[in-house]
């Protein structure tokens, strides 16, 4: 799923380098009423693919219906994507993974989300 939402954003322009992939739980993103202040991402809330892999592969059988794997941009040389899924489980028998970028203000800030997102 990683590769075809690789594939999926250099098809959409996505050329930045990165050396690093990390994984964050869309909950486990702070956003604020203000819209001028970052939204907050936990360091101990953020995983390596090697540290991610069985987690991802666990929701894959939870029998949810769909996750969104989206590629939320780049930071510190890193690529951050984030897994949302939904607040319940309905026992699917299969799983849509649906792909998903940015928005349209990170693109247009050469995918970089320091402005908009703070890890701490």
């Amino acid at each position: 799923h990683f590769e075809r939402l690789l594939e999926f954003a250099r098809q959409n322009n996505f050329q930045q380098p990165f050396s690093q992939v990390y994984f964050a739980e869309y909950k486990s993103i702070r956003h604020f009423f203000d819209a001028e202040k970052p939204a907050e991402i936990s360091r101990q809330d953020i995983y390596t693919f090697e540290d991610y892999e069985n987690r991802f592969n666990e929701i894959l059988n939870q029998g949810h219906s769909w996750i969104n794997l989206s590629l939320y941009g780049t930071f510190d040389n890193s690529l951050l994507i984030v897994i949302e899924l939904p607040s319940y489980k309905n026992n699917a028998e299969f799983t849509s993974v649906n792909l998903s970028l940015p928005d349209k203000r990170i693109i247009e800030n050469d995918w970089n989300i320091s402005t908009f997102y703070k890890i701490i």
